[in-house]
């Protein structure tokens, strides 16, 4: 669902957000990472800031360590 609702509108931040905490889930951690950061970026302010930046940097410790 998440992804035909970024067919419609790319650039929705919450649906990324959401679709980068799925990808997680399913050990897709590039992929999660890559939306994560959008998120962070594209949206004003978010609530979620520092929960989001909790994952980016254990994302970013799985993506290195398995180049």
């Amino acid at each position: 669902m998440i992804e035909k609702i970024l067919m419609i509108n790319p650039w929705t931040p919450s649906e990324v957000r959401d679709r980068g905490l799925i990808y997680m889930q399913t050990s897709l951690f590039a992929k999660a990472l890559a939306d994560l950061e959008s998120y962070l970026s594209h949206a004003v302010a978010p609530e979620d800031s520092s929960y989001i930046q909790n994952h980016i940097k254990m994302l970013r410790g799985i993506v290195c360590a398995a180049n």
